[in-house]
């Protein structure tokens, strides 16, 4: 859903705010992400959601204006890391 309009995602509204994400969630869900406890239940299935937060720009040598995460990748990490037990 970003791929492709990485543009919106990072220009300013005129309140001075990045608020594209918010305002997408909001049209999707109906929440108020900020004021709602229920949003937590959008990440029932976190594997999709890393998957899917993948797909976002994840070359630091290619970030100069783009939008870009490695989220994904952490969580990824920290669910496939084995405790020395």
């Amino acid at each position: 859903m970003i791929k492709g309009h990485e543009e919106e995602f990072l220009t300013v509204d005129d309140r001075g705010r990045y608020s594209r994400a918010y305002s997408v969630l909001h049209d999707l869900t109906g929440m108020n992400a900020k004021k709602n406890p229920e949003i937590g239940n959008l990440a029932d299935n976190v594997l999709v959601a890393i998957k899917q937060e993948k797909n976002i720009n994840q070359d630091i040598h290619d970030l100069k204006g783009k939008v870009s995460s490695n989220v994904g990748k952490v969580l990824e990490e920290i669910i496939n890391e084995k405790p020395d037990i």
